[in-house]
């Protein structure tokens, strides 16, 4: 039980709600991304490569380089250094979309990157959830999209969302990640920055 919760935590890992995302946008509100629909595969890979593939190697040559003596993962400063590269991948993306490639996604971009600079922030002054923040952070995003376009575009997405939602925070304290305060907080801080920084 533990170990598949485990790997829950991994398949809904921060980095890759970066593309679930967007390819649930791509199915059910294309338009949103200000793509043309031959273009939308090829869009998904990127952001895939972009936003999980170049964070992924980063920690994979921080272990293969055995920065700063013995690797531990776990241990804080390492984690710490980490999460900071990871920050400074997504504030380039940023950049990149909003002022050189001027498409709808650099919105979404900008608040996915301000909630990895938040969590990051809370974990280290509170010990809030990081994961809880980010994955309720992607729940406030779809749902605020969701909001801003007539009809029930993204129903099922949004429902979806929150049974993942609802089982990451159950798999991070049955595996006593964080107490229930932190997830909660991280829940309800996450989802704010998300939902508001697309309605406003």
């Amino acid at each position: 039980m533990k170990k598949a919760t485990q790997i829950f935590l991994y398949i809904f890992h921060p980095l890759l709600l970066t593309t679930y995302l967007t390819t649930i946008l791509s199915l059910y509100i294309p338009q949103y991304l200000m793509l043309p629909s031959s273009s939308v595969r090829t869009f998904i890979a990127l952001i895939f490569i972009m936003t999980f593939v170049f964070p992924l190697s980063n920690i994979l040559i921080f272990r293969a380089f055995d920065v700063k003596g013995n690797y531990q993962l776990k241990k804080r400063q390492n984690k710490i250094l980490i999460i900071a590269m990871t920050n400074a991948i997504y504030l380039v993306i940023s950049v990149l979309f909003i002022f050189k490639v001027q498409i709808g996604f650099g919105r979404i971009i900008s608040i996915v990157t301000l909630l990895g600079l938040s969590a990051t922030a809370l974990w280290l002054l509170a010990g809030i959830s990081f994961q809880a923040l980010i994955t309720a952070g992607f729940f406030g995003i779809i749902t605020a999209v969701e909001v801003t376009f007539e009809g029930l575009q993204l129903l099922w997405p949004i429902i979806i969302f929150a049974l993942i939602l609802g089982g990451v925070l159950s798999a991070i304290l049955y595996l006593n990640k964080n107490s229930l305060k932190q997830a909660v907080l991280g829940s309800i801080i996450g989802y704010s920055i998300g939902f508001l920084g697309i309605i406003i």
